[in-house]
């Protein structure tokens, strides 16, 4: 049986009330990953009123993939 490609987190804040429009953000932390001062910066972020969408920047490098093969949603879900 063929095992599931690893799940990447996502760390979504929608505002009651946007104060930019359509506009979404996608945030990813520095390499050592999703905590401390990443989080602070994307709730800072969110805030401000935008919506935000974050990961770990660790786990998704993570994902693992053969050579040269793009990451794909498939892959991300």
């Amino acid at each position: 049986m063929a095992s599931e490609p690893p799940a990447l987190d996502l760390h979504v804040a929608v505002p009651v009330h946007p104060a930019h429009g359509d506009l979404i953000v996608l945030y990813a932390s520095g390499d050592g990953g999703w905590f401390g001062a990443a989080i602070d910066q994307w709730r800072r972020i969110a805030r401000a009123g935008f919506t935000a969408v974050g990961f770990s920047s660790r786990a998704f490098l993570r994902i693992d993939r053969p050579p040269g093969a793009p990451l794909n949603p498939a892959r991300l879900a």
